[in-house]
């Protein structure tokens, strides 16, 4: 809304323009320095780098000013991008825990239904789905051309020992499953009928 000479001032006068494409991008690449710096902070980046040391994967932190930021990426990640011959980049991309949706129960169910058949209608009791930016950040990555690895931090915290945060990892890389894929509750049964 608001006035029509206010409305078109304000979408074609350049100057306008260039502020508010200036201001909007600072604030988002801002945000993104900001989940870099508490991730480099948290206890999830320490144990995940000496994961990764131990296992001998290259891949580092993403530097400051990305569009994204990706928890762990690829030592030489951009060359690669570019280089249409070589092997894809990994991003490993952890998953907070208020970007995992964790109870699912479609708008059809019974509200008298007791709780034990509930948790049974529950969709994501088998499969892990992740919302909000995650989703978005996902497939950016995938489309740049990264092959996606993803780290629920939901599960990694709850990981006792280096071996056992080993193991996951292990099986986070090499595993072109559901745990590297975004993908909806609605369309998890739609996916399983076509594999």
């Amino acid at each position: 809304g608001g006035p029509a000479a206010l409305r078109h001032w304000l979408t074609t006068d350049p100057i306008m323009k260039d502020f508010f494409q200036v201001h909007t991008s600072q604030r988002w690449y801002q945000g993104q320095d900001q989940l870099r710096i508490a991730f480099m902070q948290s206890e999830a980046y320490a144990t995940l780098k000496s994961a990764i040391e131990a296992e001998g994967l290259d891949l580092q932190p993403t530097a400051a000013g990305e569009v994204y930021h990706i928890e762990f990426a690829s030592e030489n990640a951009k060359a690669r991008l570019s280089d249409p011959a070589a092997e894809p980049p990994m991003a490993l991309v952890c998953i907070r825990s208020k970007e995992q949706l964790r109870w699912y129960v479609p708008v059809m169910v019974d509200v008298d239904t007791d709780a034990a058949t509930l948790v049974e209608q529950n969709r994501c009791k088998e499969f892990k789905y992740m919302f909000r930016d995650s989703v978005q950040k996902i497939r950016h990555l995938q489309a740049m051309g990264y092959r996606t690895v993803v780290v629920w931090l939901s599960e990694w915290n709850e990981l006792e020992s280096e071996d056992a945060r080993r193991a996951y990892l292990r099986m986070a890389v090499g595993s072109p499953s559901r745990q590297n894929v975004a993908f909806s509750p609605s369309t998890a049964v739609e996916q399983e009928a076509f594999e």
